[in-house]
């Protein structure tokens, strides 16, 4: 019991280190808390785990010192090694730990590894809390990126207005069009004249860019605009149009998303089906439900999964759950020769922890600490598994 109301207690060290240690008469706890916390505030991981392994030295079996190591190799972006050591010490406690989960979420974002960091983001942007916040910003300082500026903004990061001001200077006008349309989520109104000014400036696809954040403020001045990439072959470009032309108010322009759903090309329909998921149009999920049940995918890259994966998010987001066997058979697959084996369950862990379905955890559970599966998927894990270990006892206090 000791450790459960630890774990949904926020992860200070500090308040860590004074509930568990305190019985240790031979460790400080104070200090250590104290002087941890302090390295760690300045990214001096070396000096914070030189600490904590003297003091492991001394106290081999004490638990939280073994969880304060974890944190430690997760915000120093040594995942795999975090990963490794939570699950000994899961498997040894017989236990799971929400927060330090979220820890190894966060601190992904300081990985070596692109693929491990993009991993962690995807997941950051669709499941965290505002904890978060100032890893992005860590983040986006060494590499800019527009998911990472967009996710601030849908953080409520209100504290990172004057950075997001400053990426207006970055020469990427996808950074520029991501930090700006944050400042409209944060209300700032100086997130819409910069969009205005990229999008009078940009060209077809950067106007589109733009053009979906002024639709989410009501600007109708986009209009002509969006009417003529409508008459566009680009079909992801007119089904933007489209739904940028519904969200003003031009309920005519959703039969060319419905005319989508019904096209030949699968890839079509699913892009259709994306952008009337936008809408929450719940009609849209006895479509994909039977696009689920297709066979094979043909003129793409990859075979059928990523087609059910994006029909499973579609029906996520026009909050529908019957979709929880589905996601976790596409988290168990076990075909590697899949090109895309890792984005696949990267996109079904994220999509587990939105749809808050508690029987999802043990599955979670089991593909954490499934050997088989790298750090790629097991970031997205260990951030859904507290996303929904959170919002289980965060009922159980009401």
């Amino acid at each position: 019991m000791r450790f459960k109301k630890m774990i949904c207690s926020p992860l200070s060290v500090v308040l860590i280190t004074n509930l568990a240690l305190t019985a240790d008469n031979d460790v400080d706890s104070t200090s250590i808390g104290r002087k941890i916390e302090k390295f760690l505030a300045g990214s001096e991981y070396p000096k914070a785990f030189e600490l904590v392994n003297k003091a492991l030295r001394e106290n081999p079996d004490n638990l939280t010192l073994r969880e304060l190591r974890i944190r430690i190799l997760a915000e120093w972006g040594k995942s795999q090694q975090a990963i490794a050591e939570y699950i000994t010490l899961s498997q040894q406690a017989n236990q799971n730990f929400p927060r330090l989960l979220y820890k190894i979420g966060l601190g992904a974002l300081e990985n070596q590894s692109g693929f491990v960091r993009t991993s962690a983001l995807q997941s950051i942007s669709e499941l965290a809390d505002a904890e978060a916040i100032p890893y992005l910003e860590k983040s986006i300082k060494r590499e800019p990126t527009p998911l990472a500026l967009a996710t601030l903004g849908k953080l409520g990061a209100k504290s990172s207005i004057s950075f997001l001001i400053e990426c207006n200077k970055v020469k990427d006008p996808k950074v520029r069009i991501a930090a700006a349309a944050s400042l409209v989520k944060l209300a700032d109104t100086r997130g819409a004249a910069i969009l205005k000014e990229e999008f009078l400036k940009g060209d077809t696809k950067t106007k589109m860019e733009c053009a979906q954040a002024l639709a989410d403020l009501g600007d109708r001045s986009i209009i002509p605009f969006l009417q003529e990439a409508m008459k566009k072959k680009d079909l992801k470009l007119k089904f933007h149009a489209a739904l940028c032309l519904v969200k003003l108010g031009e309920k005519g322009a959703i039969s060319v998303l419905e005319k989508g759903l019904q096209d030949d090309d699968e890839l079509t329909s699913i892009r259709a089906a994306y952008a009337l998921a936008e809408l929450r149009d719940t009609s849209i999920v006895p479509f994909l439900q039977k696009a689920l049940k297709s066979e094979e995918k043909t003129g793409f890259i990859v075979r059928i999964p990523i087609v059910k994966i994006a029909a499973l998010e579609s029906i996520i987001k026009v909050g529908n759950k019957s979709v929880v066997h589905d996601l976790v058979e596409v988290l168990k697959s076990k075909d590697r020769e899949l090109k895309i084996f890792s984005f696949q369950k990267v996109l079904s862990a994220i999509a587990l922890g939105k749809i808050g379905d508690q029987g999802a955890v043990p599955f979670l559970i089991a593909e954490f600490m499934n050997k088989e599966n790298s750090e790629i998927e097991k970031v997205p894990i260990a951030i859904a598994l507290w996303r929904l270990m959170s919002d289980r006892d965060q009922k159980h206090l009401h």
